[in-house]
């Protein structure tokens, strides 16, 4: 072998060589991008912002929303923004059956009659479970600019303890506790060298969505 060809042999050795990056690397690096696209100064009807509304309201906590008129009347799945939009929709029709739904949450624990039919609305529905249920709740609307939605429901217990289904009146021997549920949204901070702008960021709450009743912490 000539003393040439043995140089190029052995600077050939010494050279880096190209290897692909490691699918981890790669699944880091479109991670990353996501992070960035969302903490990028856009507007609030920029069709990223308006995308990412859109999953929100397609699937908010993992499940497809429904509408609130479900979740008023039993639905498995209580969302507060559809909540917020159904109360919003039954105080525009009859603002007196609905008031106290609007605004601050009802105070005091009501009394129920045991044989009275249950109220029925226009379409001959019962009246909502939150007003049926031995721990009943009102709703309060909560509104945060720093959010979006920037319109939600927030459930208040109306009891301390729970109605007695044989009197209708309260007994404190069970309690009244609120039931949360996580909620995603997306919270806006403004771009101070932008103005008009803001970043987004997906955020989790924890958000009370109705009351159940439940034994003492200490049962005797």
């Amino acid at each position: 072998m000539g003393l040439p060809l043995l140089l190029l042999l052995l600077v050939a050795g010494d050279l880096p060589r190209a290897s692909a990056a490691p699918k981890g690397k790669q699944r880091d690096g479109k991670r990353g991008g996501a992070r960035e696209r969302q903490h990028q100064c856009l507007e609030d009807n920029s069709p990223l912002v308006l995308k990412m509304m859109r999953d929100l309201t397609e699937g908010g906590t993992g499940t497809q929303r429904r509408s609130g008129r479900h979740a008023l009347h039993g639905g498995h799945h209580l969302d507060p923004v559809a909540i917020a939009n159904e109360l919003d929709r039954l105080g525009s029709e009859t603002p007196r059956r609905h008031a106290r739904h609007s605004g601050g949450p009802a105070r005091g624990c009501p009394v129920f009659n045991r044989g009275a039919p249950a109220h029925r609305d226009a379409s001959g529905r019962a009246e909502d479970v939150s007003s049926r249920s031995i721990s009943p709740w009102s709703y309060r609307i909560v509104e945060n600019p720093d959010l979006l939605p920037s319109r939600y429901a927030e459930a208040h217990c109306l009891c301390d303890g729970c109605l007695d289904p044989r009197s209708g009146l309260e007994t404190t021997e069970v309690n009244s506790h609120l039931v949360e549920q996580t909620v995603r949204f997306l919270r806006r901070t403004p771009c101070p060298q932008r103005p008009g702008t803001y970043t987004y960021a997906h955020v989790y709450l924890r958000v009370p969505v109705a009351c159940v009743c439940v034994r003492p912490a200490y049962w005797g």
